[in-house]
């Protein structure tokens, strides 16, 4: 049955508890507000540390929900079409290790993309998984990558047949999308487990393309935080399970070891909230802020010679998200001295993400901050950047000799630290990796110094 997403569970609950005035004999140690230090309490709003609280009668158990954070999370699963969702509170790696703990055991080899970043090390790490990252090609002048392909998990299948899951980033933050049904179909046929994260760009998956009825996720796990929105706190978030093939228990297991047994209920209101808010933008203001990049795109398109290129000219065969407007750059961009909240800038990308909150973006002031851009020219790379599949156990680094060299004479050496590859749209190295001299640059070039030290393996 529909759920009345009008009703904020958590948040309703935190309101009675605090109209009743109870005396707080309980964690955290502030007391609502009584009992912290004047300076901190002038930082912090009473009305925010009235409603810090903890599991007490009434606020439900975050490890065994039956009232509000239930209800919640039930709410959660309605409108993104889980079967069943989670509140994180302890992070993005929280949600990554449960994901992984929910469907695989010490020694087990998983697929990962590489945008996934160092919480999928640190996971793995922690759990005793062994990562095997994807392939990467560019697209664009070693700063955009192409989203994963069933091809590219094909060639590391070939090389690691024992893997047991796949890993994907669904939306890259320059807005490629990955086909995830292809890549389900592919991971069913080859018994494998999908995970993907849904953070970068969560309300074109759930209304956009079709009717709201149709709507589900189609990965067997589906984790989705740090969303790109204002005021959205950044250690919280949603894990899902989107197909009967994951153990509800083993995620909820996953979860009770991951978590803190005080969640923060401000965390867990916020994400109430939040989910209120992806409810209440609804189709329309998807298909407002898909007219606004469209409108952007046309008169940008049209501004000029000195303006740059939209992603989906690069790579007409990727499919491109239609609420994120990525614009390449061939050369340096240099920030106005006043960006715009909507404007990220990175190397020779740029991407205009619209903000869909009740408030309305204005596409001309937008695209007037884009013309206002300086842009140092800069000679086009010919070639594309080709990162290779890649495995280490995160165990044999402990064994490993590791020491420390100037950057400049590291290559060829292997990487013994997980390292963002700069200029690139979350691309990143890890330990075990060759150090090629173009990603050597790269590296190096984030310190402005070629001195720099290195983390390296000693080779074997």
């Amino acid at each position: 049955m529909a759920k009345n997403h009008y009703l904020k569970p958590i948040s309703k609950a935190l309101d009675q508890y605090v109209d009743q005035k109870v005396i707080p004999f309980h964690t955290p140690g502030h007391k609502q507000g009584r009992g912290m230090d004047s300076q901190l309490l002038s930082i912090y709003s009473k009305q925010l540390l009235m409603k810090d609280l903890t599991e007490v009668n009434g606020l439900d158990n975050l490890h065994q929900p039956e009232g509000c954070i239930r209800e919640a999370q039930e709410r959660v699963a309605d409108l993104l079409g889980a079967q069943e969702s989670w509140l994180i509170v302890a992070g993005r790696i929280a949600a990554v290790y449960a994901a992984l703990a929910a469907v695989l055991s010490p020694g087990d080899a998983f697929f990962a993309d590489r945008r996934l970043g160092p919480d999928v090390w640190r996971a793995s790490k922690l759990g005793g998984f062994i990562p095997v990252f994807l392939p990467g090609e560019s697209i664009y002048r070693k700063s955009i990558f192409s989203s994963t392909s069933c091809a590219d998990l094909q060639a590391a299948l070939d090389q690691y047949p024992a893997g047991k899951a796949v890993f994907l980033q669904a939306t890259t933050e320059t807005g490629l999308d990955c086909d995830i049904q292809a890549v389900k179909k592919f991971c069913e046929e080859n018994n494998l487990i999908l995970i993907t994260d849904d953070s970068v760009a969560p309300l074109t998956k759930i209304f956009h393309g079709s009717n709201r009825s149709d709507k589900k996720i189609l990965a067997d796990i589906s984790i989705q935080t740090d969303f790109h929105f204002d005021g959205f706190p950044a250690q919280g978030g949603f894990l899902h399970r989107g197909t009967s093939s994951v153990s509800s228990e083993r995620i909820q297991e996953a979860l009770q070891i991951i978590q803190s047994t005080s969640p923060s209920y401000v965390i867990m209101s916020a994400l109430d909230d939040f989910r209120y808010e992806l409810w209440q933008c609804g189709p329309a203001k998807v298909m407002d802020a898909i007219q606004i990049r469209k409108y952007i795109e046309f008169r940008y398109k049209n501004a000029g010679e000195r303006t740059g290129k939209f992603i989906d000219e690069i790579q007409n065969s990727l499919g491109v998200d239609p609420i994120i407007a990525t614009i390449c750059f061939p050369g340096q961009v240099i920030s106005p001295a006043d960006p715009s909240p909507h404007l990220r800038y990175s190397g020779s990308y740029v991407i205009y993400c619209p903000e869909l909150k009740r408030s309305r973006v204005h596409p001309d002031d937008i695209l007037n901050e884009l013309l206002s851009l300086q842009i140092i020219p800069q000679k086009e790379s010919a070639s594309k950047a080709v990162l290779g599949v890649h495995s280490m156990n995160p165990k044999d680094l402990e064994a490993e000799t590791v020491f420390q060299v100037p950057a400049a004479k590291a290559a060829g050496m292997r990487l013994a630290q997980v390292y963002k590859l700069e200029n690139t749209a979350g691309e990143y190295l890890f330990p075990g990796e060759r150090l090629s001299p173009e990603w050597l640059n790269s590296l190096y070039s984030h310190s402005q110094h070629p001195d720099t030290k290195i983390r390296v393996l000693a080779e074997v």
